[in-house]
């Protein structure tokens, strides 16, 4: 069988607490261990995602709002959905099935988790793999400060209404000007 589950996939969690967040193999177990007998891996996610950031924020607030919250959590192979992507983010020296013993080894793992993910986020990496597409829509991936406003929520906001009525108004000013509807 191919193992296709490697690290550094990026993959979105089924089951339990975090169902539905992004993670990240860091070390799968194909053949099981003796505490679990069953293929399962290792995973780095997202708990809390960056929120939307718009022009007129402050620096204090656009801080704030760019801040990602981690877990790390030994995952069975059933109830992970691998997607497409990979991050080449080298979490293995950080993220450990030691780490997972004690609260303090956990906590500190989480950090450090935390600070690479954050500073991923803020200089966007990996822009050719912004978003994964999820039941619920797209959801951002890694956006740098500036692309976020453009690109991303451009597509879902609408141009304004004036606007387009005062190109509309423009159009028919011109047909009512031009020579052909001239009595």
């Amino acid at each position: 069988m191919v193992k296709f589950l490697k690290a550094n996939k990026a993959v979105i969690v089924l089951q339990g607490r975090y169902a539905g967040r992004k993670a990240v193999i860091v070390r799968s177990f194909d053949d099981g261990t003796r505490d679990r007998a069953y293929g399962h891996c290792l995973v780095a996610g997202i708990k809390k995602y960056p929120s939307k950031v718009i022009r007129k924020d402050s620096a204090k607030k656009t801080a704030k709002k760019s801040r990602v919250k981690c877990f790390i959590k030994l995952v069975n192979y059933q109830h992970l959905m691998p997607t497409r992507y990979t991050l080449d983010v080298d979490l293995k020296d950080v993220v450990t099935v030691d780490a997972l013993q004690t609260k303090d080894k956990k906590v500190a793992a989480c950090k450090a988790t935390k600070e690479r993910f954050e500073e991923r986020f803020k200089t966007g990496k990996n822009r050719a793999c912004r978003a994964i597409p999820v039941h619920r829509g797209l959801l951002p991936i890694v956006y740098s400060y500036n692309e976020r406003c453009s690109e991303h929520y451009a597509l879902v906001t609408r141009p304004p209404l004036r606007g387009k009525f005062m190109q509309v108004k423009q159009i028919v000013g011109n047909i009512l000007k031009s020579s052909v509807l001239q009595f």
